[in-house]
């Protein structure tokens, strides 16, 4: 890629930036507005610019710096382009020991039971979960996140997942509306991250449990923080007996399992003996499963640049690159 504030501005590449331009969005059917955003000009400037009407001049008075950004446009896409040739299609979601056990846990908890599911990053629980809300009726997931600081916007993320994105009024109105959508569904909440919820919104969602007119599920899903709130070794689980105490089933999955690793490599089309002793080594470590797909990915790249076949080697090498760590001879 070339930096533009080395390129000259000529009338012939302002008139080349322009001509492709055009051509490209007659070929993508992009509208004005939708360019504006990946090239930084609002697009009635793309527009004039296109018709060389800006600033009342075809090459200059500004032109040369719009044709600039459109050239810088025009390598980001062809840097990604080429990116996508040499790199790996991620493989669809593959069946995982873990995986079948947190689609065990939704499946129970979508009978009206509270869960909880514990599990350290990369072990494959939320790609289960999700798999599950594909497979089940009215199961909803919920990713939670640190920024959700009060029970409005608890409801405004259940109400969203379950399809009201126009989810607005107070936050009695909208849990109030959480429960009359839940109504005659046996549905299943399902909390990502649950460690980022709050005493308060946990209370919330204890609530809805405990309605009457409905019988939905929880599934709080997050790391030892979710468990440790509520079982007495956080200063919050006085707080949180109530909810601790509807809990049905607890289930921890501490790191991704050897047989894991070997789905995974099955998935990717990894069959070397070598590379898939090294993935499940990698799904031991700390990032599980997640670090073997980064590692895969940047394997399958070196491999594909060489016109090789994936082997361990590639592997061993892409591990040592990503964690910067010198490549054994």
């Amino acid at each position: 890629m070339i930096n533009i504030n080395e390129i000259e501005a000529t009338p012939d590449f302002v008139l080349d930036q322009r001509e492709w331009l055009i051509a490209h969005k007659a070929e993508t059917g992009f509208s004005w507005t939708r360019l504006e955003n990946p090239i930084g000009r609002a697009g009635s400037t793309l527009s004039a610019f296109c018709g060389g009407t800006y600033n009342n001049s075809k090459f200059e008075r500004g032109n040369e710096k719009i044709a600039q950004e459109v050239y810088r446009y025009r390598q980001t896409l062809k840097a990604q382009e080429e990116l996508r040739i040499e790199a790996p299609e991620i493989p669809p979601f593959f069946e995982t020991r873990a995986a079948r056990m947190a689609m065990s846990l939704a499946t129970w908890a979508q009978r009206g039971r509270v869960g909880v599911l514990v599990g350290t990053p990369g072990v494959g629980k939320t790609e289960g979960l999700i798999e599950y809300t594909n497979r089940a009726s009215n199961a909803y997931f919920i990713r939670c996140r640190k920024s959700m600081k009060t029970i409005t916007a608890l409801c405004k993320a259940v109400l969203i997942a379950m399809g009201n994105k126009a989810a607005r009024g107070s936050s009695d109105d909208l849990s109030r509306w959480v429960v009359s959508e839940l109504k005659f569904k046996n549905a299943l909440l399902i909390f990502d991250d649950a460690q980022h919820l709050n005493i308060d919104m946990l209370e919330e969602i204890r609530g809805w449990w405990d309605e009457r007119e409905i019988t939905v599920g929880v599934l709080l899903v997050g790391n030892e923080h979710v468990s440790s709130q509520m079982e007495g070794t956080s200063r919050t689980a006085p707080y949180l007996a109530q909810l601790f105490s509807r809990v049905s089933q607890t289930m921890v999955i501490a790191q991704a399992y050897p047989e894991d690793a070997e789905a995974q490599a099955a998935a990717w089309g990894v069959h070397d003996e070598k590379a898939v002793a090294i993935l499940k080594d990698i799904a031991s470590r700390p990032g599980g499963l997640r670090d073997c797909t980064f590692t895969l990915e940047v394997a399958v790249t070196i491999a594909r640049s060489k016109g090789e076949e994936l082997t361990g080697k590639h592997i061993a090498e892409a591990f040592a690159q990503r964690a910067s760590r010198p490549v054994a001879a």
